[in-house]
């Protein structure tokens, strides 16, 4: 058994991590790629070290059914420890999309590990361990602690960072603000639904023991519908296929299975994902113009609705009895509310104290001029953009 885990492991780590830096540097405009590039490496690096150092010991315990740290969970079975890593670090790089090109780094590590630390062990630990399964709850592959909570994460710094510059007008109408490699974020997010399959092969492998080919095939249609269903409401509503649509379709179509792949028969998992294709790239479009929050990812949103989706539609297709279908139900919407409240609040009170002691963007030049100079002194187009480098750290002494 400990052979397919690793792979499975590695295959995961690999093809998820490779495909969302791809995603989120096509995503992001020229003088921000170095940027997005050194910032998914620091959030890796931190969440691994926080989470085996600390968020390790919170998920695996089983003292109580609510919080706990034992750290000779650190020192036992590796195996675990190393699968558990897996599945957080799929999880954790929303913040970094969604507070793009105008969120100074210094904030990069710290909600890293916030979440590797205290979010995703806590309400995983809830999830798998603790007080939601012993309620009845559904989840196998973490639609909670996995893909609803980072979400919220980066929902939540995206709002208080504020909009990049020129988003937004007086009118009240809202600026797109295109990647500059439209190649590069399909590949990336082809690359993430890769790394994606990986996990929820993993996920139902160790959590679940059954089904493994089930997940496999219905991650691949949820996939696919979700992304119909996005590009069936661009050619609608803007009489084309929107490229950037046909993704965000394709992200929360990929997601929606994850609080039970392996339960779900393949017709239910077509519809699944084209409802949370369609709804979720319609809220992420209502939330960019109605709420004025600018997730330059564009996948907060998405994420956040798929996820409810996930956690509510999947009891209803369980083999138990409906007395078990409402319980299911009812432990999965207290693990929504509790999960948005732990995330939101968490991520609120740690942006809050940190605004205290410095600024959470950068200023206006610096955003203007490209965090790729502003921040890191490079830029990731030497030979086409015709910038100076402002420091003297990279002359020849």
């Amino acid at each position: 058994m400990e052979l397919p885990i690793l792979a499975l492991c590695i295959v995961c780590l690999t093809l998820w991590r490779t495909g969302v830096l791809v995603y989120l540097c096509g995503a992001s405009r020229s003088k921000h790629v170095v940027s997005a590039a050194i910032r998914c490496i620091c959030e890796l690096v931190t969440c691994t070290l926080c989470f085996w150092a600390i968020g390790a010991g919170i998920l695996l315990q089983e003292k109580n059914a609510y919080f706990g740290v034992d750290l000779s969970k650190l020192c036992g079975d590796q195996m675990t420890v190393l699968f558990t890593l897996a599945m957080v670090l799929v999880g954790t790089a929303s913040p970094i999309g969604a507070m793009a090109e105008r969120g100074r780094f210094l904030l990069v590590a710290p909600l890293a590990a916030l979440m590797s630390i205290v979010i995703i062990p806590v309400v995983g630990q809830w999830t798998w361990r603790g007080v939601l399964v012993r309620l009845g709850g559904v989840d196998v592959a973490g639609a909670l602690p996995i893909v609803l909570c980072p979400a919220v994460v980066g929902l939540v710094c995206a709002a208080m960072v504020g909009p990049r510059s020129n988003k937004y007008n007086r009118d009240g109408s809202a600026n797109a603000i295109p990647g500059h490699n439209a190649v590069m974020t399909a590949g990336g997010m082809v690359l993430m639904l890769a790394g994606w399959l990986a996990y929820l092969t993993l996920a139902n492998f160790v959590w679940a023991d059954v089904g493994v080919w089930r997940a496999l095939l219905n991650g691949i249609l949820a996939a696919c519908g979700g992304c119909a269903a996005a590009m069936i409401l661009g050619a609608v509503r803007y009489r084309k296929a929107d490229l950037g649509l046909a993704l965000m379709g394709m992200a929360g179509g990929m997601v929606s299975t994850a609080a039970g792949a392996s339960l779900l028969p393949p017709w239910f998992a077509v519809l699944l994902g084209a409802s949370a294709g369609l709804l979720g790239t319609w809220c992420a479009a209502w939330v960019d113009v109605r709420w004025r929050i600018d997730d330059a990812s564009n996948l907060s949103v998405v994420m956040i609705v798929t996820a409810v989706i996930s956690l509510l539609a999947t009891p209803l297709i369980t083999g138990i009895g409906w007395a078990g279908k409402i319980k299911a139900m009812g432990a999965n919407s207290i693990g929504i509310a509790l999960g948005v409240i732990v995330a939101g609040v968490c991520t609120w009170a740690l942006l809050a104290a940190i605004r205290r002691f410095t600024k959470l963007r950068v200023s206006e030049a610096a955003e203007y001029d490209g965090l790729d100079l502003a921040e890191h002194d490079q830029n990731a187009y030497p030979d086409f953009q015709q910038t100076m480098i402002k420091s003297y750290h990279l002359r020849e002494v």
